[in-house]
């Protein structure tokens, strides 16, 4: 059983935290806000039977960021389009990922949760979904659907290369 609940008193040997207005893209972006408000919420919550301090970088659909998607900050989500330059019958292209600013943010993100965790929480890799909903978010959904039936080849070949590529990312977020 887990239950965390709001403490009746903060935790007096974890100082307030500043700086926790921020606006929708650095509430997603911004690891050193994220370490805040984590320590923020465990100063302010009690965990009871097996529940536990835990956080990880939020944004699930980020791993499509590599491939050019824009994203869409909310206060509460993030919301991605698919990645420009193509068509129906002009695919993305899934080469380059590791030089992108968002590659390298989730790269620092991994490492800044895992040096700030200080034994105070518990953390994991940069999370993400699976190569077929990370292909339907660079593709687009309806897209992606019609690709399944008219180039199931293209589709089959995409999602073992997404695959491969999340397993070459989570075991450069696990170093």
């Amino acid at each position: 059983i887990m239950v965390s609940a709001p403490l009746d008193k903060p935790r007096q040997e974890i100082p307030a935290q500043q700086n926790l207005s921020v606006g929708p893209e650095q509430r997603w972006l911004d690891a050193q806000f994220m370490v805040r408000s984590m320590r923020e919420c465990i100063r302010t919550t009690y965990y009871g039977g097996d529940a536990i301090p835990f956080t990880m970088t939020p944004i699930s659909g980020g791993h499509a960021l590599y491939f050019g998607c824009k994203a869409s900050y909310l206060y509460d989500t993030v919301w991605v389009e698919p990645a420009p330059n193509q068509s129906e019958d002009k695919y993305p292209s899934l080469e380059g990922w590791q030089d992108t600013k968002y590659y390298k943010l989730a790269v620092e993100h991994n490492k800044t949760y895992a040096q700030e965790s200080n034994g105070l929480f518990f953390t994991t890799p940069f999370w993400g979904n699976t190569a077929g909903d990370i292909l339907s978010l660079v593709r687009g959904n309806e897209q992606f659907y019609v690709d399944m039936v008219t180039n199931p080849v293209w589709v089959k070949t995409a999602v073992k290369q997404m695959s491969d590529i999340l397993i070459k990312a989570n075991n450069e977020f696990m170093k």
